[in-house]
This record gives C-alpha cells, structure tokens and sequence, in this order.
C-alpha cells in the first residue's frame, strides 16, 4: 500500500478506500508460482527498469498478489497442480478481496489483474469468467470465500488464450520457418523459470521433414476456422484467408503491427535495422509479412501446443491427478488414426 494512505493522503485523486487493486501475478509457463515482489525489477527489456507493482504503487494503487499452484506440483503421488488449479487460485483470491472489501485498503470493485504469457492468460480467464457457475465445485474443495470473483479491468501481455486452436495459428504464422530456439525446460526449476529478469538455456535446431509436413497440415486447416469465426474490422468488412493462408485478416494483422512500430518509433525507438519495415519520413508505412517472420527463429516445433510426444508445457498443464500429461485438442483425434495412442493419454473433450 502506498505509504501516503497510512497517513490519510491521497495518491492521483485516490485515498486508501477508493484506490484500484492492482492484482498481478508471476505465473510463467503454467509453473507453480509465489506472490510477486517489489523488489524484482522488471521483464525483458524492462530489466533494468522498476517493476510493475512498484510503478502502481507510485500510481496509487493497492497491490494485491498471490501465488498460485502450477503444473508440476506434486504430492504423495498425485499432481496438484493441474488445470483449472492455477485459475482456482486466483479466482480465489480475488474471493478474498471482496469479502474483507470493507476491512481492507483498496477498492475491491476496481480490481485489476496484470500477467504475461501463462500469467496472461490467466488474467485474460480471470477476467472473462467473472463468476461463472463452472467454479462452483471447485470453490468448494478449497473452501474459498462466498463472494465475487468478478475483476475490474484485465492487463495481459502475450497471453496463451485458444489453445483449441493455437497449433493451427501458430503455423499459419511460423510456416516455412525452420530454424527454432526454444526453452530448455530441464534446466530450470519453477522460480528459475519465473524470474523474468534472468536469462534462460535454450536449445538450437531445425524442423525435421516430419515436423515441417505438419506444420503445412496445420497451417492449411487454420483458415477454415477463421472464416467460421465471421470477423469483421471497426468498419464492417469481413476479416478472411484464402486456402493459401492470404486475404483481408492477414492484411488485417499486418497492420496492427505497422501501427504497433509506428507507436514505437513516435516513443523514440530506433527502427533503422529493421529490414522488413517501410519507414517514410511520415512513420512507418509498411511492413514485408514474409520479413517479419523471418527475422527472428521460431520458439516452438510443430505442433507447438498439443505435442505429439506430450512434451509440451500444456500437455503437462491438462494432466490429471493420476496422469502427468495429456492430450487436449480435437486433432490430436485425427493424428492418432496413424499413430494409436491409448485414451488415458487423451483428456476428455
């Protein structure tokens, strides 16, 4: 809490009962995680700069955060940890905060939840799934607080939402990029993984022929679902992809990102080396899709989300107390026509 409420001030217009809660939290990679501290410093290119909660503070705000249970938690031979655990966590504490509102500083009304990459997209489920009935059993066996677990306002930064769908988007994206560097996972422990400030092992390689023919697979199934979707711009027109992966949704992202570097260009960012942006001397004018791709090594292998070995984070995410990893996509059904795998390594869907 900011030191000034301790002695009646005000911070930005807010006083101690009506200042937003600012809820973050330090999930990554769906890894069990402790509350988050003011003393890390911040994530990225961030590094050396303070981090989230101290700058809310300065703001004005409540800082709530809490830890939450991960996938790898294990007990007496049976996992903990494994989905919904983490969002049951969270949800549970928000529980908390409306319940002890009128005990409390901060305003529990005005809750704002902050994470990146798993811990976004379990704020982006925090904020989507605001009391719903789903949870109900769940609250019970953690006897969580008779309150609300609806929040405010959601800030997420790259948030692994859609996973039913993530493979096929991945490689409409990455497809004919070969070369990966990804994170070499059993190196680290929970904490390492989560101290966004440090640097982590990867591992160097390319695609094998295998991995390459599913990624086109992938790739050329991830249109259909886009048309199903029937998006649609501020301005009404259809947001759609040919069969080659090309058309007004592609354009569409395109320039989401030409405005995102044109941003930060306006904020003093040094876009000179970046090959695959048009910069005129109004900002950035356009941008080479195929460039952009290319600019940097994919993270993931195909399938990137739902492995077929199991080796992913998420396969490990959707384990069960009994089952440390697990299937958890409607094609993995259509792989397994080739490939038999037994059921128990396929989670309900």
């Amino acid at each position: 809490m900011p030191e000034a409420y301790f002695n009646g001030g005000s911070i930005n217009g807010f006083t101690a009962n009506t200042a937003p809660i600012f809820l973050p939290n330090a999930v990554g990679g769906y890894m069990p995680a402790k509350a988050a501290t003011y003393d890390k410093k911040g994530f990225g290119s961030n590094a050396d700069k303070p981090n989230a909660i101290v700058t809310a503070l300065s703001k004005g705000y409540v800082v709530a955060s809490v830890g939450a249970r991960g996938r790898t938690l294990e007990k007496d031979g049976k996992y903990t940890g494994k989905a919904p655990a983490a969002i049951i966590d969270l949800k549970s504490a928000v529980r908390y905060l409306h319940f002890n509102d009128q005990r409390m500083a901060g305003d529990a009304n005005k809750i704002i939840s902050n994470g990146t990459s798993a811990g976004g997209a379990l704020s982006a489920l925090l904020g989507a799934s605001g009391d719903h009935r789903d949870y109900a059993e769940y609250f019970k066996q953690v006897e969580a607080a008779e309150a609300s677990d609806a929040i405010f306002a959601v800030s997420a930064y790259c948030p692994i939402t859609n996973l039913e769908n993530a493979d096929t988007a991945y490689k409409w994206e990455f497809n004919g990029l070969n070369q990966f560097s990804r994170i070499d996972m059993s190196r680290l422990s929970a904490a390492g993984y989560n101290d966004r400030s440090q640097p982590k092992p990867r591992i160097e390689g390319e695609l094998t022929a295998d991995q390459i023919k599913t990624s086109h697979e992938l790739k050329a199934a991830f249109p259909a679902y886009i048309n199903s979707l029937n998006l649609k711009d501020e301005k009404g027109n259809s947001l759609t992809l040919d069969k080659e992966g090309n058309g007004s949704f592609k354009e569409y992202v395109k320039q989401v990102i030409v405005r995102a570097a044109d941003t930060a260009r306006k904020n003093g960012t040094d876009l000179s080396d970046k090959s695959w942006l048009t910069l005129s001397k109004d900002g950035v004018a356009d941008m080479d899709w195929n460039g952009y791709i290319h600019s940097e090594k994919r993270m993931k292998s195909p399938p990137a989300f739902d492995a077929f070995d199991l080796s992913s984070g998420e396969n490990n995410l959707f384990g069960s107390e009994t089952v440390n990893n697990q299937h958890f996509t409607p094609c993995i059904r259509i792989w397994a026509k080739e490939n038999p795998i037994t059921s128990t390594f396929i989670m309900g869907l």
